[in-house]
């Protein structure tokens, strides 16, 4: 719709007065007023989505922090990405899977790796080094060979904050152990690491 000024109002599908009377030239008021709506829109969007990142993050750490979140945002417009800490290095891998490992069926086991496998694969270096020293410390051998087979699996390969360590608390286990079957996923375990 065009106003009684001769303007286009955005979002009405009929262009200015201008445009009708002179084909091939824009008033130059009008380009620089739709640059200006459309960067608005741009920053509006860009804080919508800084605010749905923030919330992603905020629920990671617990729902009840997704409140001041919002709060926050629609107060100042802004939201600090900054994540909770988590009390432990292995807290972004679910505890419940090291029980898993322990399964009584074979069935439950290899889920349990299965999953272990793909949680290793995103987690941060400094979680891997935990579950590398859970490996090392551990006298459970369905534990011990069931993170192995999760290090082994892990899609794309693992990393941790110190590689080199890190395969070398691996050979450790592996040299401890007479067992073949737990000898041979060490042993993929140490070729899937990230170097």
């Amino acid at each position: 719709m065009i106003n009684s000024g001769g303007e286009h109002r955005w979002g009405t599908g009929v262009a200015s007065k201008q445009s009708h009377d002179k084909p091939g030239e824009a008033g130059a008021s009008g380009i620089v007023g739709h640059i200006k709506k459309i960067t608005a829109i741009i920053v509006a969007v860009t804080a919508l989505i800084a605010a749905l990142a923030a919330l992603v993050v905020a629920a990671g750490s617990g729902w009840k922090q997704v409140g001041p979140v919002f709060k926050d945002f629609f107060a100042h417009g802004k939201v600090e990405l900054s994540p909770t800490p988590s009390p432990s290095p292995t807290a972004a891998i679910d505890p419940a899977l090291f029980e898993a490992l322990n399964a009584k069926t074979h069935a439950g086991r290899e889920q349990a790796r299965d999953a272990l496998s793909q949680a290793i694969s995103i987690a941060q270096p400094a979680a891997v080094d935990a579950i590398i020293e859970r490996l090392s410390t551990s006298n459970d051998y369905r534990e011990q060979i069931g993170i192995a087979e999760g290090l082994r699996r892990a899609p794309g390969g693992w990393t941790s904050t110190d590689p080199a360590r890190s395969i070398e608390r691996i050979r450790t286990v592996s040299a401890r152990t007479s067992d073949q079957t737990l000898k041979a996923a060490l042993d993929g375990a140490i070729r899937s690491a990230r170097r």
